[in-house]
Parts: structure tokens; sequence; C-alpha cells
């Protein structure tokens, strides 16, 4: 009883001093924040979450049900070095980026909501709210960079423009650049959202011993749909705003230097999207294609879906399929399903869906056969 009661003074007398106690550990206040977020990181990391309210039968989860119930919209996926999965998602939940962990693609997952967010503010070009599609890449010193969307500040704030963030841990904390990703802050064309990092090959090799270039590039979207053309998602009244998605290739060293200028690879087809594509997504295969994932439709109702193009070349042409892979009421009976990511070693998707908690993220598996056409492992 006597011992804590000294624990209770000491630590009151602590706090008086402007101490913070993380997990029993007094942290000096100039120190508190930064040891509080490596503290919950490192935590976080040794956790591996054994468990999680996924649906999953031995290690396939089923793409019909969500992994988390959650908010958890726009997400993508990364694999670090010590294999673990981390999942970054759309702001929500009291966080600018969210994560969460899984040992294996297909989970469980573990919301980390203990972890402080990975992107603790935004830039300062940009109103510090808003913030959609995070996607995560490791440099090749070992660090990483997060990508993601961020509301422009002043007379701009109607658009986006891509951000970049950097850290020395997976789960931060990313210090943002303080100027816009590339071009992407031209509101004329709109701006750009839903960026996601793209390294050709990541390690595969065809069966003619040819692996990808290793070079590092960011896919995402110029948002020509804000510009406000009336309708649905502001872009349904023809002949409308182009929403190209743009290719840019990146130094590996700090993944933010722009190397050339950034290439239009597709846009959206009115009779075939409606008011836009969006949520780029890039995979090569084993035998050299290019696999390039987008959403169509409006992402605020029904016609949300997912689809995919091929190509024999990085740069295209790519060659949309006759219909999309996900669609609402189709036969996983999910509505607009979208902001799809390919898993980099091209094993799964995720995606996001309608649920009672907002839009949840699913993942299923895909198998690719020897043309490049994707169906879901169900």
């Amino acid at each position: 009883m006597a011992h804590s009661v000294s624990t209770i003074l000491s630590t009151l007398l602590l706090t008086l001093l402007g101490y913070h106690i993380v997990s029993g550990i007094p942290i000096a206040p100039a120190a508190d924040a930064a040891a509080a977020h490596h503290h919950n990181v490192h935590q976080a990391q040794r956790n591996h979450y054994p468990s999680t309210p996924a649906t999953v039968r031995g290690r396939k989860t089923d793409p019909a049900e969500p992994v988390m119930n959650a908010n958890f919209a726009d997400p993508s996926v990364f694999r670090d070095i010590d294999g673990t999965w981390y999942a970054f998602a759309t702001e929500s939940n009291g966080k600018m980026v969210q994560v969460a962990q899984a040992p294996a693609v297909l989970g469980p997952w573990h919301l980390l909501e203990e972890v402080p967010s990975p992107l603790p503010r935004g830039p300062s070009w940009s109103t510090g709210v808003f913030t959609w599609a995070p996607a995560v890449d490791r440099l090749d010193d070992g660090s990483y960079v997060m990508y993601y969307s961020a509301q422009l500040g002043g007379d701009n704030s109607h658009f986006h423009a891509i951000g970049a963030a950097t850290a020395e841990h997976v789960l931060g904390p990313y210090k943002p650049v303080e100027t816009p990703f590339g071009t992407t802050a031209n509101v004329t064309a709109g701006g750009a959202i839903d960026a996601s990092a793209f390294r050709d090959g990541y390690g595969l090799t065809d069966p003619a011993g040819r692996g990808g270039s290793g070079k590092h590039y960011v896919v995402y979207k110029v948002d020509g749909n804000s510009l406000g053309g009336g309708g649905p998602c502001g872009n349904a009244e023809s002949p409308g705003f182009r929403t190209p998605i743009m290719l840019q290739e990146v130094s590996g060293k700090d993944g933010v230097t722009t190397i050339g200028d950034p290439v239009a690879i597709f846009d959206r087809e009115e009779s075939e999207d409606g008011p836009l594509v969006e949520a780029p997504s890039l995979l090569r295969t084993r035998d050299g294609r290019y696999i390039l994932f987008y959403s169509s439709g409006c992402f605020n109702d029904a016609s949300y879906r997912t689809s995919y193009a091929i190509s024999n070349h990085l740069y295209g042409p790519y060659v949309r399929t006759q219909k999309p892979m996900m669609k609402s009421k189709d036969k996983l009976g999910l509505s607009a399903p979208g902001g799809a990511a390919a898993a980099p070693d091209g094993s799964a998707l995720v995606f996001h869906a309608d649920c009672p908690e907002g839009r949840c993220m699913h993942v299923s598996p895909i198998d690719i056969d020897d043309d490049g056409a994707v169906t879901l492992d169900e």
C-alpha cells in the first residue's frame, strides 16, 4: 500500500513538472510527442496482432466481407522488409492517415487505433483537412515515402494536390514536403488526387529472365471533375472534363524528385466510365505485362466500380477489358466497390465498399492468366 501511495505521489509530481507518462516511463515535455509516437509504433511492430474482426477461412479472407468493422476508405497495402503488411487509408476516426497491420495480405487485419497518425500534420500549403488515399513506398536507402491527396489552401480550397512525406519508420512520423508533388497543384486542370507508388518489377522476373527496371514511379489522377461541369461527381454533362491517369518517374533516393515530365497513360471514355476514372494502381505481372486497376462511375453513388486495363508497355497503350471486374450488386453483393489497389506482389486486391461504418476495406486473392486477365479468387 505504501509503495502504491509513493508511486502515485511520484507520478503526480512528474505530471506537475510537465512530464508525461508513457507505459510507466516519464517522458520530458520536449520529447513527449516524438517519444510517444515511437513507443507506440515499436509496440505495434512487435505485436503483429493475431486477431481482428475479419472473416477468415484459414488464410483466405471472404472478399464479400469487410476485414475490419471501420470506415477505412481508399486503402493501399505495403509489405515491409520483415514481412509485416500495412494498410493505409483516407482520413477518418480522428486520424489524418489511418493504418492497419496484418501478418499476411489476406489477414487477419488489425486497425492500429493506439498508434498516432503516421502523418501527424499536413503541409503548410494545405488546409490540413480532407486528406485522402495515402500510399507508402520504401526508398533505396531503406527510408519511406508517403504520397497522399491534400486540400489546397486559400482561394484554391476546392482543389487537391498530391503531397509527399518522408520517414525513417514505416509507421512514421512522416514529415511533409513543403511543396506539392510535381505539377499536381495545377488547378486549371483540376488539381490531382489518388497517388499510388509503383516500382517496376518489384523483384519479379519473367520466364524469359527479364526483370523490371526497378525504377520508382507515382501514378495519379488529374481531378478534372473538380472543375464542376455539372451532374453526378460534377462531370456528367457532355463533353465534360478529362480525368487522365498520369505516370511520373521519381528518384529512388527520395521519392520526391521528379525525372522527366508526367505522361498520360489512360483517360475516361464517357460511354464506358461516366464522369471519371480515378484511384489508379499499377501492377507488373511475371510475364512482363502491366495491369492498371482503376475506379469509374461516381464515387458517391452505387455506380462506382472497379475495372482494369492491360498493356505490354509501362507507358501504354492500355486496353480496357470488356466489363468491370467489380460493380454494385454483382456476385459479391457489395455496393460501390472501388478505390482498389493491388498488392505489390500481385497476390491480392484491396478495395473499399459501402458499409454501415462508411466505406470498409475488403481483400480478395486474385488470379492472373497468361493473357493478363484478372479474376477474383473467391
